[in-house]
């Protein structure tokens, strides 16, 4: 049993919070509504170290993803219940856990109060509501369908919220082998061999060819230890660089895209990104044209991006979506079939949300799989590093006490 923390409202509408015990959220969840009460927020009160350490932060505002989700899902739930927009936004500042969550909702609040809309009142809090969450709360308020979109909004940041938290959870192990590979390294190699150097010196008679490659890279890390810094430090003048030289990024972004293998790694994210918040954009009233817009400006990959800005311009010269997604040989193949059925069956927001979630079922177990040979192949690694280093130093005494007899 694990304890967990929720916020609720009851019936008249009186925000509650509570704590309780149970197997997980989902019987939380029920235990809830089984008690009258409207669930907002759920979360455990005890977190692992993989949760502590995947767990999204900014820390110069503090209102992230999360927090979109809580503030989504709180309002859908009070608009269902037929409160006016204004009364939803002052329950769902109540339901806030932290004062930056509180004062955004109050900024909202305010605004509404003044006459605007919701979604003018998000625009006026600059980057903490993506362009693309904006628009599609706009053209919900054009079309009556707040509350659905509201819905399907929290529903899709759940999804996307829970597929980060899980690629950081598979890559912690990995990245903490890693680290105590390269430290292994440097502990035995600058400050364990360097003490047997003065012995093998004195003995008189040339060392075996590892245990000189050894000593000498030992020598290496400790004498030259300027020229690692000097070369770290070059590493990162050249990581700005690319960072800030468009041309550059294009380029290096370009040959990751044309790399079949890269590509299904480190650009399946902004697949996924495109496929849900383009559907979802239609999903919630926009013209397609307007939603590829918005979902193009997440994406991370600049040669995608061109890409697609490409596609944007003959979708509005009159092109069929479903034949511009079919005839672009990066998309993944599930996206193509995808767009073109709910193009031909006037369904495609909902195809490209579907594929959306097909891909990132399919991306996770594959990275899972990776992740779990990645592991048993560092230990091995640095197992094998120190036994080279040991037979090294071995060797070398071996051939002093061969000298001695």
């Amino acid at each position: 049993m694990e304890q967990y923390r929720y916020n609720a409202i009851k019936q008249t509408g009186e925000a509650v919070q509570g704590s309780m015990e149970a197997l997980n959220r989902s019987q939380v969840v029920d235990h809830l509504f089984e008690m009258g009460l409207t669930p907002v927020a759920v979360t455990s009160s005890k977190r692992n170290l993989a949760e502590f350490l995947s767990e999204e932060r900014e820390f110069i505002d503090g209102y992230n993803e999360k927090s979109r989700v809580v503030f989504c899902r709180s309002l859908s739930r009070f608009l269902a219940s037929g409160l006016t927009i204004e009364r939803a936004l002052t329950l769902s500042a109540e339901m806030t856990s932290t004062k930056v969550e509180r004062k955004v909702v109050d900024g909202l609040v305010a605004s509404v109060r003044k006459g605007m809309t919701l979604s003018a009142g998000m625009l006026a809090q600059g980057e903490r509501f993506p362009r693309d969450m904006v628009a599609q709360i706009s053209a919900a308020e054009r079309t009556g369908t707040l509350e659905s979109v509201m819905s399907s909004l929290a529903t899709s940041l759940e999804r996307s919220v829970a597929f980060k938290t899980r690629v950081r959870s598979a890559l912690i192990y990995p990245s903490i082998l890693m680290v105590v590979v390269v430290m292994t390294l440097v502990l035995v190699v600058g400050v364990v061999l360097p003490r047997f150097a003065p012995l093998f010196e004195n003995a008189g008679q040339e060392l075996p060819m590892l245990t000189q490659i050894v000593m000498g890279f030992g020598t290496i890390l400790t004498q030259f230890w300027w020229l690692w810094v000097l070369m770290f430090m070059g590493l990162i003048v050249v990581f700005i660089t690319v960072r800030k030289d468009q041309e550059l990024r294009l380029k290096w972004h370009k040959a990751i895209l044309n790399n079949k293998w890269m590509r299904q790694f480190l650009v399946m994210p902004d697949f996924i990104r495109l496929a849900r918040g383009w559907g979802a954009g239609i999903e919630s009233g926009l013209p397609a044209d307007e939603s590829l817009s918005l979902a193009s400006s997440s994406i991370v990959n600049l040669s995608l991006a061109k890409r697609l800005s490409t596609m944007l311009k003959s979708i509005r010269h009159g092109g069929r979506i479903g034949s511009l997604v079919l005839g672009d040989e990066y998309l993944p193949i599930i996206m193509q079939q995808l767009a073109l059925a709910g193009d031909e069956t006037g369904r495609l927001g909902a195809m490209l949300v579907e594929a959306a979630n097909l891909m990132e079922t399919d991306y996770e177990t594959r990275l899972e799989r990776v992740t779990g040979m990645l592991a048993p192949i560092l230990t091995l690694v640095s197992g094998g590093i120190v036994a080279l280093l040991v037979l090294a130093v071995m060797m070398g005494m071996m051939s002093i006490n061969d000298l001695a007899f």
